[in-house]
């Protein structure tokens, strides 16, 4: 006969009592996390502030790009059409000379004004000025050249006029000057000729110059590797890499395509060395040398196309701001600037 044993269960016991702690640490918890929710907002407000700062720097440094293209533009349209108008009126030529002097002066006034992006309205309205100088100026020249040629007209009336009348101090005397009348005619129609021929020739060179952009200049320093380390500081620069953009141009030959390199110094100074691949070129509209820092060639497909040169800096570098221009076919294609502290 089997024995039934009884099992006795134990009594739970229950959990001890806080006395009050966690009432004590929730209003600490709802304090920390107000705390941590307002920081979080300030940041965010902190990121988006910093962002849309960033947004309108970039805006009006495109703004800044994009009227200086329309400045560089306009500036050679009005010196191309007035050039046009040129003929053998030597007075004429004159006050075009001196016309094409105000529009120099006028680009001269604009590029000041682009170099604080605080005068872009001014820049703008210089560009608006200028555009309505040039339509003027040749309105005017037109209206000269229409009165010449009626004053031409009736010069010319008048000595056929004449011619008859003396016609009958012989036949000799009429002959002879037939001849030189039909002599200078034609002297004056191959000169006009010349002129034509000269003035469109430039043209289409003008018409074929590569303009280039996003010219972009980085201080290098040469490492004992080989490899070249990103400077901003003059005294650790040894080399200087000059980049930039070609445009399209449809009227360009495709080809090889120099760009003269111009690096001028904070005092105004063409960086060059002609052992380094230094030299001079004249400016094809004011007909004066420039001096040049290098050449930098390229395989030219009428599209965008980046070019890099660099330049080996054979002395210790200044701090301070720096120009950079770019010519090509002896026309001015680009500019830009860049600062070594």
């Amino acid at each position: 006969m089997s024995t039934i044993q009884s099992t006795t269960q134990p009594t739970p016991t229950p959990p001890p009592s806080d006395n009050g702690g966690g009432s004590r640490l929730l209003p600490l918890a709802i304090v920390a996390l107000l705390a941590l929710a307002g920081a979080t907002i300030y940041l965010f407000m902190q990121n988006r502030s910093l962002s849309t700062e960033n947004t309108e720097i970039a805006s009006q440094l495109d703004n800044t790009e994009q009227l200086k293209t329309e400045v560089e533009q306009q500036y050679y349209e009005s010196l191309t059409e007035l050039e046009e108008m040129k003929g053998t009126n030597a007075e004429l030529n004159e006050m075009i000379d001196a016309q094409k002097a105000e529009i120099m002066e006028a680009k001269t006034r604009i590029d000041g004004l682009l170099r604080d992006k605080r005068n872009l309205g001014a820049a703008r309205q210089e560009l608006a000025d200028l555009k309505e100088q040039t339509a003027k100026y040749v309105a005017e020249i037109q209206q000269l050249r229409e009165e010449n040629e009626l004053l031409a007209e009736e010069n010319q009336n008048l000595s056929t006029t004449n011619e008859g009348l003396s016609r009958n101090l012989g036949e000799a005397t009429a002959a002879n000057e037939e001849l030189s009348a039909a002599r200078a005619a034609l002297v004056s129609e191959k000169e006009v000729l010349l002129e034509e021929n000269s003035s469109l020739a430039n043209t289409v060179t003008m018409a074929s110059v590569v303009k280039v952009d996003e010219i972009d200049v980085t201080g290098l320093r040469m490492k004992d590797s080989g490899k070249t380390a990103r400077k901003k500081y003059a005294k650790n620069v040894d080399l200087l890499e000059v980049c930039f953009e070609t445009t399209q141009n449809d009227v360009t030959t495709p080809g090889d395509e120099e760009f003269y390199v111009r690096i001028i110094s904070p005092l105004g100074e063409t960086l060059a060395v002609e052992e380094m691949g230094s030299g001079t070129i004249e400016n094809a509209l004011t007909k004066e040398q420039v001096r040049y820092t290098k050449v930098a060639t390229s395989a030219y497909t009428n599209d965008v196309n980046q070019v890099c040169m660099t330049w080996d800096t054979p002395v210790q570098l200044s701090k301070g701001d720096y120009g950079v221009e770019v010519y090509n076919k002896g026309y001015l294609a680009g500019l830009g600037t860049f600062r070594l502290k």
